[in-house]
């Protein structure tokens, strides 16, 4: 029986996933590093610091929830820089190469996501007086936590991957201007803007995707003139 397209973009996707079975673990042992690495930090502070409400916060879920995305972003960027230009050296289309780059990181994320919420679980047994932060978290937050990382992590990957080093050192000025610059805003500036907590979550559950599509549209459109090198 002859081959679909549908069957061989399945079986290229399974095949993906088995190459790359060994990242899944190595993701997971690096969210709950750092997991365990708050754990201990935050059980130091309670036990040392004599303070009562200590163990009102819930360090090591809020660290675990920030790993996560830190982990997408730089996972996604790495994948399109390395095995997109792998692939279209082997003679899979561009295409074939973003859509897989997009399952594997999404599946991913959503790896990493899942054990922080897990470990987040872990630390609310231990410790039930702490808040727990991530109950806070809107659905379109959770939403958000998804395609954001996955929209950035794939325009970083496409700028080094079309620009190399110039790239890398583009993207790292626009780091420190956003990292910087509301520093240098004078506080007076800061209470002009009309912005109020009410205001801002109005706003965010509509603006985030918008943001998230300009860097993802941009990312594609790079990879499709971004040189393939040997």
């Amino acid at each position: 029986m002859k081959e679909t397209k549908k069957d061989s973009l399945l079986r290229f996707l399974a095949n993906s996933f088995w190459l790359q079975r060994d990242d899944f673990w190595i993701l997971a042992l690096v969210e709950a590093g750092v997991w365990a690495a708050a754990a201990c930090l935050m059980a130091a502070i309670i036990r040392f610091s004599g303070d009562p409400t200590a163990k009102e916060f819930s360090l090591p879920g809020l660290m675990g929830f920030i790993m996560a995305l830190v982990i997408s972003v730089l996972q996604t960027s790495g994948r399109f820089v390395t095995e997109f230009n792998i692939g279209v050296r082997m003679s899979q289309t561009r295409r074939r190469m973003l859509l897989s780059g997009l399952v594997l990181s999404t599946a991913s994320l959503l790896e990493v996501l899942a054990l922080a919420v897990l470990l987040n679980g872990v630390w609310q047994a231990l410790v039930p007086q702490a808040d727990d932060l991530l109950a806070h978290i809107p659905a379109w937050g959770w939403a958000a936590a998804v395609y954001a990382p996955l929209c950035l992590g794939l325009f970083c990957g496409a700028v080094l991957l079309r620009f190399g080093q110039r790239g890398f050192w583009w993207m790292y000025a626009v780091f420190m201007v956003l990292c910087l610059g509301p520093q240098m805003v004078s506080s007076s500036a800061y209470a002009a803007l009309p912005l109020t907590t009410e205001l801002l979550l109005g706003i965010l559950p509509y603006a985030l995707p918008l943001l998230s599509a300009v860097p993802a549209a941009a990312g594609i459109a790079l990879l499709r003139r971004a040189p393939i090198l040997a």
